[in-house]
């Protein structure tokens, strides 16, 4: 027996009660808020890395040792911060903050 409307083996969406649609928002509601939060933990830690890196002891050419691997750990982690900003922009799933 054929269905008369075409939608053959095709599955109708579920419904929600609006009590399970208003769970579903407030849960995605709670990921975007993390979301959010995140990127803005990054920006802060950017922003202060880039004053570090603005300040005159660190561009002097005859720096101590210890400002020259200081400097590279800061380079070091903003490289990082941008493979997990990257990261977290490529994540299906994830709503625009």
């Amino acid at each position: 027996m054929q269905e008369l409307t075409g939608s053959l083996g095709l599955r109708k969406e579920e419904t929600q009660t609006p009590f399970e649609k208003a769970q579903s928002d407030i849960l995605m509601f709670m990921v975007g808020l993390q979301t959010c939060s995140a990127f803005e933990e990054l920006a802060n830690r950017i922003q202060t890395i880039d004053a570090i890196m603005k300040l005159p002891v660190m561009h002097l050419s005859s720096s101590a040792e210890t400002i020259k691997i200081a400097k590279n750990e800061y380079e070091q982690e903003m490289k990082e911060i941008e493979l997990a900003l990257k990261l977290m922009t490529q994540i299906p799933g994830i709503p625009e903050a």
